[in-house]
């Protein structure tokens, strides 16, 4: 049985910077998907929501109400396209694929983020390339180099405000 997430049911009742996904597709681009396809393939790829939630629940982690939690208490970003939404693997401990867990790293990243961008923000935030990491994406560089993408993401949230 396929089950569609219903994107405005999930969404925290919160205004604009709210990065959960809208409840009205916003067309992103099909070169702009397949360019985020690109960027994350190295680190994972990306899931469609019901994919990763349909895996989560097979393996007894809680399917989609667990993956709702985690989208809407932003510990993860995910962003819509062609009317579903995505979510990037590199926020996913991948070395269990029998457990999918959040990568902890992640949350003060995504912390500096939250307020100043929505899901479609975020994910080509990760994508592209950054100054402040010499020229290289997050995404690339959040295996390894954690303190400097978190510097990336603050100097990126106080730009943003102004």
């Amino acid at each position: 049985m396929h089950v569609h997430m219903n994107h405005a049911a999930m969404a925290p009742g919160r205004s604009g910077s709210d990065y959960s996904f809208p409840a009205r597709d916003v067309c992103m681009p099909d070169a702009e998907f397949v360019e985020l396809q690109s960027a994350y393939r190295p680190s994972g790829g990306l899931a469609h929501g019901d994919e990763l939630a349909s895996r989560l629940h097979v393996n007894g982690g809680g399917g989609y109400a667990r993956l709702a939690r985690w989208i809407v208490s932003r510990q993860v970003f995910s962003f819509s396209w062609n009317e579903n939404f995505w979510l990037p693997m590199f926020q996913f401990d991948l070395t269990d694929d029998a457990d999918r867990t959040l990568r902890l790293d992640l949350r003060p990243v995504l912390s500096e983020l939250a307020d100043v961008m929505d899901g479609s923000a975020v994910a080509r935030w990760f994508a592209h390339p950054n100054d402040e990491l010499q020229g290289s994406s997050p995404v690339a560089m959040c295996s390894s180099h954690w303190p400097e993408v978190h510097r990336a993401a603050r100097l990126q949230r106080f730009a943003m405000n102004g």
